[in-house]
Order: structure tokens, then sequence, then C-alpha cells
């Protein structure tokens, strides 16, 4: 297959995550943006193989074993870079959990990189611990050469690096998550009717989820017509699964297409976001809420820096994690369908203003070509 590639920058992107994931949309549209401002881009990852792009995608094999599929992965890359890939006159992308040990090695043959953190670990125990120490090697990587060519997803994770590693925020690139205006965008099918609730996303415990089912409870003590749909797969699914069987306005599916995910959400009315005011949702610039909001839908949820929005408008309602649930009943309860759908169409000219992937991509490759240029 000819692919369009004029005369931009030749691009590696490092990552581990897998482009079959809901966590991969971003770099999807990141490097979709990339090839289309006319660079020529390579995934290198794990698969399964993704072919229906115009990117190239490079499979690369790592362990079965949780804990070691990303240090087996890297080891795995290193190798790849050292006999099979020709990097001359190229940049990487590197994602953070691989760069202790792809950067150090791209370092060491002078090829320009640039670092992505899309989030800081959120695991817990002793696993976390051990991630915030490839974490801090990898940004170390990028304070000893000046502390350019990181990208973050906020100010405030822009802060936090700045905090923790030294390197001043005003070095990086802040890359907030986009959407694609045209795959998410308003339906007018729910006009009447019940009132649509969604979750979408990882279904972890840590992301505040236990909240679901109190809040379905409240919201049925007060006889609030609604629907419930969770969608997502995660270490705190079978859990909502199992407490949610059987009740009639509730749907809890494990992993959609992307496609099935536009059409639920385009015809919702409210996107929640649970993940609570702690550790790395204060970082966060949550995919989802870009999305909620590209589909024309109000969003509920905690109060924190992770989640607020600049001069936002009462389409988004944001509360103290104490309160989340009785203010979110209550808010819910008492508004008018007529006026729900206005602060509807304003949350959609919002995405249409702000949100576009576009602005991202932009960011992106600014950033890119700033650390390809620097190294000529």
């Amino acid at each position: 297959m000819t692919k369009p590639w004029g005369d931009g920058m030749r691009v590696f992107w490092f990552t581990q995550r897998s482009m079959t994931d809901m966590c991969s949309t971003t770099l999807r549209a990141l490097a979709d943006g990339l090839v289309g401002h006319s660079n020529r881009v390579t995934i290198v990852g794990p698969g399964p193989l993704v072919s229906d792009t115009e990117w190239e995608h490079l499979i690369v094999p790592r362990s079965s074993l949780k804990g070691f599929q990303t240090s087996s992965l890297a080891t795995n890359i290193c190798s790849i870079i050292s006999k099979d890939l020709a990097l001359g006159n190229s940049v990487a992308i590197v994602d953070w959990p691989l760069a202790p040990k792809v950067g150090r090695l791209l370092d060491s043959m002078a090829i320009p990189w640039v670092l992505v953190d899309r989030s800081p670990p959120a695991d817990q125990g002793i696993l976390s611990r051990l991630q915030w120490k490839g974490w801090d090697k990898a940004w170390n990587l990028i304070q000893k050469r000046g502390g350019n060519g990181g990208c973050v997803v906020s100010s405030a994770h822009g802060s936090f690096v700045e905090k923790r590693i030294g390197i001043p925020a005003g070095n990086l690139s802040i890359i907030p998550a986009g959407v694609d205006l045209n795959q998410f965008s308003p339906s007018d099918s729910n006009v009447r009717g019940p009132l649509k609730l969604v979750y979408h996303g990882t279904v972890n415990k840590n992301r505040g989820l236990e909240q679901l089912p109190i809040l379905h409870s409240k919201l049925t003590d007060v006889g609030f017509d609604f629907t419930l749909t969770i969608i997502g797969d995660g270490d705190y699914f079978s859990t909502l699964q199992a407490r949610f069987k059987g009740v009639p306005n509730v749907d809890v599916s494990p992993k959609l297409s992307p496609d099935e995910i536009s059409k639920i959400l385009s015809e919702s009315d409210a996107g929640l976001l649970t993940m609570p005011e702690a550790g790395v949702w204060n970082l966060a610039s949550p995919l989802k809420r870009a999305e909620y909001l590209a589909s024309g839908m109000v969003v509920c949820g905690i109060n924190h820096a992770g989640h607020r929005i600049k001069a936002s408008g009462d389409w988004i309602q944001l509360f103290a994690q104490s309160e989340f649930i009785p203010k979110t009943v209550e808010w819910l309860a008492k508004i008018e369908r007529a006026e729900l759908t206005t602060y509807q169409e304003q949350a959609r000219r919002y995405a249409e203003q702000h949100l576009s992937w576009s602005h991202s991509v932009e960011v992106f490759e600014s950033a890119i070509l700033t650390v390809f240029s620097n190294s000529r």
C-alpha cells in the first residue's frame, strides 16, 4: 500500500499500549494527526496487529505475566532498535513506562526522542512503588538533557512534574485529551423518556465506581426516571455486574467498539466522572469527559483539578467528593428537559471550539519538531 507521506519527519513511537484496548484512543488519534501533517509514523509495541491505518504498526512480543510485561517489552524493543530498525534521521516518541530502558538506549545512539506521560502510576501496593521508580527514572532522563521534550496532559500534571523532578513546568508541552468530533456527536433520538446516565472507561475500583450502586439506589428512592449504562473492563467489572444483576434499568457491558460506544453516548444525556480527589486523578485530562461533551451530554462528577474546565458552563456539574451522590441526585431530579437540552447544546458547542484533536496534534507535533530540529 502506498502511504501518503510527504517531506515530514520520520517518527517511531514506542508504546506499551495494545492498539485494541480502550486506552489506545489517544495514541491512535495523535498518530493519525501526525500522519495527516505528512509525517511518516511507525507505532512499535505489543499486538495484536492493526493494519487499517495510515501509520505502520510493528509488533514486539512481551511476557504474558503481569508485572513483567512492560520490562520484557522494553528489553525486546531495545533488541530490535539495536539490530533491525534504521533510526538515522528520525525522531522517537517513548511512553514513560518504556523510557528507563528505551530512552537510555536512544540517548546512547544520539537519537532525539520525546517522553509521553499520559498519567503517572495509578496502581496500588508494591506494583505502584515499582512503577513510581520507573516514572522517576524516565523523567530524570529528560532533566539530564535540560528538561526539554516532555509531554503532559494538564497544567496540574506539569506542576507535579516540576515539584517532583525539578523540570520547569514551562518547558513541558501540555497535550490534553481531545475528541473526534465526527465520531462523537449528539443524536436527537432521546428528547423524552428516562434520562440516560453513562459511565464508560476502565472499570477499576480505584476510579470511585463503588459509588454507582449508591447513586442508583438514591435516584430510585426519589422516584427519578432514569437508566444507567456502564461500559468497560477492569478489576471492579464483575462486582458491578453482580450488584446490578436483574436490575431492569441498568446495563453493565464489557468493552465495546468505538462505534458502539459513540452510538450509546450520542443517545445519552449525562456522563459520570467518578474518579476521586486523590493521586493521579487530580492531574488527569479524562478522554471520557471530552467524549461526553462532544456527544452533547452534560457531565456530573467529583470536583478536583483533573475534572475542571476553565470557563465552563452549567453543562458540567462538579461536587465535593463527600457530597457527590446527594448533590448529583438533587441536580438531576430538579432539571427540566428543556433546560437540560440547552445545556447539552452548549456542551457540544464547547467541544467544537476547544476539544478537537487538531489542537493537541499541533502542540504534540511542535514538541517533536523542536527536539528533532535541535538534534540536527
